[in-house]
């Protein structure tokens, strides 16, 4: 990192940092021994998510395919945070440098990047609090919001990121899904957003039975109030908050699967960077999901059904994707970012706890973060060998969480049970009935 000294006042000296790579001396990125400008921060991003979407997407080892494959369906889980609205922006920013390599001549470096993908975006609204004041108000602008990105993501790459949108409550199971398991074909589960609605949409999107067309204004909020209801009285016996805000992640994470399931997507990019990650691992230890950490903390994962979650942001702490986004015009972040930059944990529970002590040991000790994360990516649970010796229970997963089940007794995880154990007893019996849980096992 090369410095200059510049003379403040009588014998007082500053320090005046430039960039490592250009000397500019507009610095926003300071790490342990080189400083960024923003031009070269933007670089520096868009080449480390463009390397991990290549291991991503690269082909199997002893496989052959062509460098150029058939684009694939990629979904990304949008959440509404600054972390969410980088990945959107670094995802759009690969596909354009992707497409450009394409058309590039035969023979350059970059012919082995394996693009164009085709992104998906889906948004998870909770419907639930509606009760709160302008709850619905604020969710149906940043729809707004998100799809002006999407007009502008189209402007840029000539490509388009289709727009999902589900409330929480519609993870429901008995709602959408026949006795056998399979998906209803008479209920959709999502809604694609579109700015004219039914009006302008193609005759061959209108036919699909299990998908609902609609415009922002028009979007009806909860979409299905019954179940809307059963959740929140379901929600309201929770004794406490870290029970409830982990019930909802689970919520939400099952929704985005049978999502993907719907629109034979296999592959899921998660907004977790390396502070959310290591929160993550600290969370789920303390709520006795730590034979699960090991599965949620690598960059990707693999579901029961061969869905694969990628999460391409391992490499960039809070601190980094905020840099990130100062480098972006109005039209990639204008009303999707708290410009303050912010972070904005209300909720009193063990989430937040954990939060609040990373990021605290994380500024004075910069390493925090990214030593724990690499920590918790070589954890082993110990749970592949105990399943492959036990033959009857080859395929153990938690029927909530659909994680991998360190209970081989019940069909739920020792970590599901331990918020099903905070639920007041009259709602057991109906918590098991919505997820289509098997009513004999144990409480």
């Amino acid at each position: 990192m090369e410095s200059e000294t510049a003379k403040v006042g009588v014998g007082r000296v500053a320090t005046v940092i430039s960039c490592s790579e250009c000397d500019s001396k507009d610095v926003i990125i300071k790490k342990a021994r080189k400083a960024y400008c923003r031009p070269c921060w933007k670089y520096h991003c868009d080449f480390r998510f463009r390397k991990r979407l290549f291991e991503f997407g690269r082909p199997a080892k002893g496989t052959i395919g062509e460098v150029f494959r058939p684009a694939e369906q990629v979904l990304i889980c949008y959440d509404g945070s600054p972390t969410s609205v980088a990945l959107i922006n670094l995802a759009l920013n690969a596909l354009v440098f992707g497409n450009n390599q394409e058309s590039a001549a035969y023979g350059t470096s970059s012919n082995n990047l394996p693009f164009p993908f085709k992104f998906s975006i889906v948004v998870i609204l909770e419907s639930e609090l509606n009760g709160s004041p302008g709850v619905e108000g604020r969710q149906k602008k940043h729809l707004h919001s998100l799809l002006s990105w999407t007009k502008h993501a189209e402007k840029c790459s000539d490509c388009q990121f289709p727009l999902l949108a589900s409330c929480v409550e519609m993870s429901v199971k008995e709602y959408h899904k026949e006795g056998d398991g399979s998906m209803s074909n008479k209920t959709p589960i999502v809604v694609k957003l579109t700015e004219e609605g039914v009006a302008n949409c193609p005759q061959s999107q209108l036919d699909e039975p299990e998908i609902q067309i609609s415009n922002v204004d028009n979007l009806g909020l909860p979409f299905n109030e019954s179940l809307d209801h059963h959740l929140m009285e379901l929600r309201k016996s929770l004794k406490g908050k870290t029970e409830d805000k982990d019930f909802l992640t689970v919520l939400k994470l099952n929704l985005v699967h049978q999502i993907a399931e719907q629109f034979k997507i296999s592959k899921i990019l998660l907004p977790e960077d390396q502070t959310s990650l290591a929160v993550k691992m600290f969370t789920m230890m303390s709520l006795g999901r730590g034979s699960q950490v090991a599965e949620e903390m690598s960059f990707t994962s693999t579901s029961e059904n061969g869905s694969v979650y990628a999460r391409p942001l391992i490499d960039f702490s809070d601190d980094d994707l905020r840099g990130y986004l100062e480098t972006l015009n109005n039209e990639c972040t204008d009303g999707l970012v708290n410009k303050s930059g912010k972070r904005k944990l209300k909720i009193d529970s063990v989430d937040r706890q954990c939060d609040d002590f990373i990021v605290n040991l994380q500024k004075g000790y910069p390493a925090t973060v990214s030593t724990l994360t690499r920590i918790g990516s070589k954890l082993q649970s110990g749970l592949d060998d105990a399943i492959s010796s036990d033959v009857g229970n080859s395929k153990r997963r938690c029927q909530f969480c659909n994680r991998q089940s360190d209970c081989a007794s019940d069909v739920l995880c020792y970590g599901c049970q331990h918020f099903l154990n905070d639920v007041h007893p009259d709602k057991k019996g109906h918590f098991r009935n919505l997820f289509l849980c098997n009513p004999t096992a144990k409480s």
